[in-house]
């Protein structure tokens, strides 16, 4: 009201005054935003930028209107004919200033419209990282004595290609993510230790050579004297260099460095992130990477608990009260006294997009086969109610006909009607290292013959978790019976499962394996996905149809090359037509 008051009964003579100190604030505002950056979004802050300019524009239009009415009234038309206030002003009238301001307040609203155009069109892709807890972006801030958030330390031998791929995909997620890698920046070998001090965190990226390394090991001296936070990043593939546990890493490790290297701060062993080369499971090792750097990010810091190495105590106090409330408790994840930003895609892939075309089909986990049961049930567990698999532990009739006829015992074994009535069904084969071993494994062996014989669908899944029976999958070619192999058992892949963050996603994948579909925005289903399910249609009817999906490519049997086509094009019509969620 006050503010009100002193406008409104200010004298005309205060209006150019008011006007000069509008555009002052308004100028001032427009030079120090990008310099202050009062907002965390970057849309806001284009938003806000964006307004004061169309404020600025606006207030200086209505001055030079002020003052060509002003001059209009003392400096009248000559004996020529010519306006002397077009000289001063460069505008023979009001309405060309009219003009010109709606001018460029339409081009300014094209822009701003270009630029919320090409921020929905990157939103679409769902590529970027975003927080778990609120679905914005990510915050990505630096100390100033930092230039990169991440510095990548590998030894080139077994390395180079995949710190390669971790740097461009990391980039890709997280666009404005600095990250020091040799190739790309290292412009004189002796300023590794340099680089390393003005990165905020080390990844090692741990693999066969590593610790013989004298420039590796240059990098690790350096950041264990500064008290970098670190990261252990595990190649877990062992003919591409990598380890077959984090054991042999820590054995070819310097005693000298094993500590700092294995053990947290407060002792408790430091977890590696396993880098597996399968594009969803490393999507998930950056999201893990990802979210440990952020948690060392000044926007982040107050997650660790205690100072930041490096931090002064200004540092601190500034972080506590500025940057603490900037992330929600359930945003992060805790793993002893370090809790990590928990990061995911706009639209990623959960078992709540997950459905089947027709009805869920039944999953049968035989008894013979260890560990397959909790499994199945870990994995029909997932799914929503309606779409919920049956799990069954006695073999389906047809199965159990299938074993007998194999046995001699029926005449019908293998008949057409045993293929009829064992559709829909999905043999869940389960592989650990008890799989294959003394009787049950000989009564798996004939279950699995039984069932191939009768064309009932089976899906492996190879256990990795060294505490459920995890394994190499080269023991199964010595503890498989030969028939089996030599059948072709092994020529499908079985879906990896692996532990601790990555379990989910192995689940995800067995659950697109066993036929289900994934739904997209809008109820409509991506052509791979309805091309997928006719596949796996198709190969239940005993057609032979591959390589159907990214491609689109077919390797057909000539003998039914036409006749699979057809049905091919049928069902996709067909899920495309009928299948709505």
């Amino acid at each position: 009201r006050p503010r009100q008051m002193c406008i409104r009964d200010s004298p005309e003579s205060m209006a150019f005054i008011r006007l000069i100190v509008a555009l002052f604030f308004c100028l001032s505002f427009v030079v120090l935003q990008p310099i202050l950056k009062p907002y965390v979004r970057r849309d806001v802050s284009a938003f806000s930028m964006a307004e004061q300019v169309l404020i600025f524009v606006l207030i200086l239009g209505y001055s030079f209107i002020f003052m060509f009415e002003r001059f209009r009234v003392f400096l009248p038309v000559d004996d020529s004919g010519q306006n002397p206030i077009s000289l001063i002003l460069a505008f023979t009238s009001t309405e060309q200033i009219a003009i010109l301001i709606v001018v460029i307040v339409t081009i300014l609203a094209a822009v701003v419209s270009l630029v919320v155009i090409r921020q929905w069109l990157k939103g679409t892709q769902n590529r970027d990282f975003v927080l778990k807890e609120t679905m914005q972006p990510p915050v990505l801030t630096l100390r100033k004595e930092h230039r990169f958030h991440l510095f990548l330390s590998h030894v080139w031998s077994t390395g180079q290609d995949q710190v390669a791929a971790i740097k461009r995909q990391m980039q890709l997620h997280l666009p404005e993510l600095r990250i020091f890698l040799d190739v790309d920046d290292l412009q004189d070998i002796g300023a590794l230790e340099h680089h390393v001090k003005e990165s905020s965190v080390i990844l090692l990226f741990l693999s066969r050579g590593y610790f013989t390394s004298t420039n590796c090991n240059r990098e690790l001296s350096a950041a264990k004297e500064m008290a970098k936070p670190i990261i252990l990043v595990l190649e877990c593939d062992v003919t591409k260099g990598g380890y077959a546990d984090l054991e042999q890493a820590r054995q070819d490790c310097p005693r000298s460095h094993r500590q700092f290297v294995f053990e947290e701060p407060d002792g408790t062993p430091r977890e590696a992130i396993a880098w597996h080369r399968v594009k969803e499971f490393q999507l998930c090792a950056l999201k893990l990477i990802a979210g440990t750097v952020l948690s060392h990010t000044p926007q982040y810091a107050s997650m660790v608990e205690g100072v930041t190495p490096g931090a002064t105590p200004r540092d601190t106090k500034v972080q506590a009260l500025e940057q603490a409330p900037a992330l929600h408790p359930s945003t992060a994840r805790s793993r002893g006294n370090f809790r990590r930003v928990e990061l995911c895609l706009i639209d990623e892939l959960s078992f709540s997009k997950l459905y089947f075309a027709s009805r869920p089909p039944f999953l049968y986990a035989s008894r013979n086969n260890s560990g397959a049961e909790a499994v199945v049930y870990d994995l029909a567990n997932g799914f929503r109610a309606e779409q919920k698999p049956a799990v069954r532990t006695v073999p389906p009739t047809a199965l159990r006909r299938s074993i007998r006829g194999m046995a001699g015992s029926t005449d019908d074994f293998g008949s057409p009607s045993a293929r009829v009535h064992i559709s829909g069904q999905i043999f869940v084969l389960y592989l650990n290292t008890e799989t294959w071993q003394g009787d049950r494994g000989q009564a798996l062996a004939a279950e699995v013959r039984a069932a191939r014989a009768i064309g009932m669908r089976i899906v492996m899944l190879h256990e990795n978790d060294a505490s459920r029976g995890g394994c190499a999958f080269a023991r199964f070619f010595q503890t498989t019976p030969g028939d089996l192999i030599d059948s072709g058992l092994y020529d499908q892949l079985a879906i990896a499962m692996h532990a601790s963050e990555y379990r989910h996603v192995s689940l995800l994948l067995a659950a697109q394996s066993l036929g289900a579909l994934v739904a997209v925005s809008g109820g409509n289903l991506s052509a791979r996905s309805v091309l997928r399910t006719a596949r796996t249609r198709l190969q239940l009817r005993g057609r032979a149809c591959s390589s159907v999906g990214d491609g689109l490519e077919e390797s057909i049997d000539p003998e039914h090359g036409q006749a699979t086509r057809d049905t091919l094009r049928e069902l996709a019509v067909q899920e495309l037509s009928l299948i709505h969620i």
